[in-house]
């Protein structure tokens, strides 16, 4: 028997043995539990959705009988699965965090670069060579906020396949 949901009738679990409703607007309850429930209030325990008994369908799993091991390694692979999600987000946390203390360090690097271009080019020494420096100092921080921007794709994708 395979956990397949929780009634919000009863609040018990749902197995794939049990005799279950499903209603017009998807939700799914024991059998037992909401045709009382459509007969007095006329609406979906979940969603408040109208709906009528006739609305009602038994929904039936083609389970495997007492060899449920196929549904649970399918469960042990996706478990594996989101554990191995979780580490690389927090992997990728851990780069983020080293990128934010490189970013703070380059800004101040840009921040003090700029104040020697200036007062180079108040004493009018060297402003060319300094201004190559912010430039690639300027090219690293284009590079950080790149690879920041991967970081959020990245973090926007595990949420969405953890959905």
């Amino acid at each position: 028997m395979t956990v397949v949901g929780r009634c919000a009738v009863c609040f018990s679990t749902i197995l794939s043995s049990s005799v279950i409703a499903l209603t017009k607007c998807g939700h799914t309850f024991h059998n037992d539990c909401v045709r009382p429930w459509i007969s007095t209030g006329k609406a979906c325990p979940t969603c408040r959705t109208k709906t009528n008994s006739h609305d009602i369908l038994k929904l039936y799993f083609d389970a495997p009988g007492a060899d449920d091991s196929f549904f649970l390694a399918t469960q042990e692979d996706n478990s594996t699965k989101i554990a191995h999600l979780h580490a690389k987000i927090d992997e990728l946390e851990k780069e983020k965090e080293a990128e934010v203390l490189k970013n703070k360090e380059l800004e101040t690097k840009v921040k003090s670069q700029s104040k020697k271009i200036t007062n180079l080019e108040k004493n009018g020494q060297r402003a060319e060579r300094l201004a190559v420096i912010i430039s690639q100092l300027e090219g690293n921080l284009q590079n950080q906020n790149a690879l920041k921007k991967k970081l959020e794709e990245t973090e926007h994708k595990l949420k969405a396949s953890e959905l």
